[in-house]
């Protein structure tokens, strides 16, 4: 049984008394720990289709099975709990708390969760081993912004979820940067065996990931680039 399986989803927006389809009966199967990127140009539907796996927007019709549960039939508190549990989210920028540590954005997370002590614990962890053993208390104006960007990465994982969904995670660092929070990812699924579904423009980060899908117009390509 696979992780994820999404058949004839749709989502369309109204634009103008008719409406614009975002995305157009796609259909997609991810296997456990599976790490796969979702390439397209702007516009294209990668982060709506992001953000309907994800549990936030609702998609006008199709399904997403999650561990052959779909997600749309559940109440909205467990939906909220879909999100908060089981998925992880690494945005297009870091939107960190200005206000609190990397250990307390790191923690948000677990905001509402018992167990603090032991939150705490997880959190310096996660913060070392995204390579800020020294950054715990720092606040983000004290961070760079790759630095920033991998608070967001440990923060996504704090809860430990099954599948990690990451938007142009990468879009404003340099080269160099790019390539380390890349490998983060990569460290990341191997270890904990967190799937990962990446959408980015670059082929040469899509490369990194073991299936390279292609999305245009809404319509994602039904047969992806297997990277050996």
């Amino acid at each position: 049984m696979p992780q994820l399986q999404i058949t004839n989803l749709t989502k369309t927006f109204p634009l103008d008394g008719t409406g614009v389809n975002a995305l157009k009966d796609v259909n997609l199967t991810v296997e456990k720990s599976e790490f796969i990127s979702v390439v397209g140009h702007s516009g294209s539907g990668k982060t709506t289709l992001l953000s309907i796996i994800g549990g936030i927007q609702r998609p006008t019709s199709g399904t997403v099975l999650f561990d052959d549960e779909d997600i749309y039939r559940l109440d909205e508190t467990g939906l909220a709990a879909y999100r908060a549990s089981r998925i992880g989210y690494v945005f297009q920028f870091a939107s960190l708390m200005p206000v609190l540590t990397a250990r307390e954005n790191v923690l948000l997370p677990t905001v509402f969760a018992h167990g603090q002590k032991q939150a705490g614990a997880r959190a310096a962890n996660l913060l070392d081993l995204v390579g800020l053993k020294d950054k715990i208390n720092a606040y983000p104006y004290q961070l760079s912004g790759g630095q920033r960007r991998r608070v967001a990465i440990a923060r996504a994982v704090m809860n430990n979820p099954e599948m990690v969904l990451a938007d142009e995670p990468t879009g404003d660092l340099d080269e160099q940067t790019e390539s380390e929070i890349m490998d983060l990812f990569v460290k990341i699924n191997r270890e904990f065996q967190t799937t990962f579904i990446i959408v980015t423009h670059s082929t040469d980060l899509a490369r990194m990931t073991h299936k390279i899908f292609r999305m245009s117009s809404g319509v994602l390509a039904p047969n992806p680039t297997v990277i050996a």
